[in-house]
C-alpha cells in the first residue's frame, strides 16, 4: 500500500502505474484494496467483494470478467450464500507458491 501511495503521487498514466505496481508486487497481479477476504464483512458483502475485485490489476480483472464472476456473486448474494462462500474461500491457501496457475485454471473451470 505504501508503494501504491508513492506511485499515485507521481501522476503517471494508468499503464505506467500498472507496470510499477506489478513490479512492486513481485507477482503477475496485484490488488490495491485496503480490504481482504477477512475484512469484507457480512453486511454489504456483495458491494465490498465487487469493490475488492475492481482493485486487482487489469489482467486479473479480465479473468474475473471472462468467467462472469460478477453474475456468480449476484447469484450467491440472492441465495444468501455469498458470505458463507467467502468464508470458505478465505480459509483456503491460494497463494501462487501453493497453487500453480495451471491448477488455479482448473479451479475456475469447475
Amino acid at each position: 500500500m505504501a508503494e501504491l501511495e508513492r506511485i499515485e503521487a507521481m501522476a503517471l498514466p494508468e499503464e505506467a502505474k500498472e507496470k510499477l505496481l506489478l513490479r512492486a508486487s513481485g507477482l503477475s497481479f496485484y490488488n490495491t484494496s485496503k480490504m481482504d477476504l477477512s475484512t469484507l464483512g457480512a453486511s454489504g458483502i456483495k458491494d465490498n467483494l465487487e469493490s475488492y475485485i475492481q482493485c486487482f490489476s487489469k489482467d486479473a480483472r479480465e479473468i474475473f470478467e471472462h468467467f462472469k464472476f460478477g453474475e456468480f456473486i449476484g447469484q450467491l448474494a440472492d441465495a444468501n450464500l455469498l458470505y458463507k462462500a467467502v468464508q470458505q474461500v478465505k480459509g483456503a491457501d491460494l497463494r501462487p507458491e501453493t497453487v500453480s496457475n495451471h491448477d488455479m485454471g482448473w479451479v475456475m473451470l469447475r
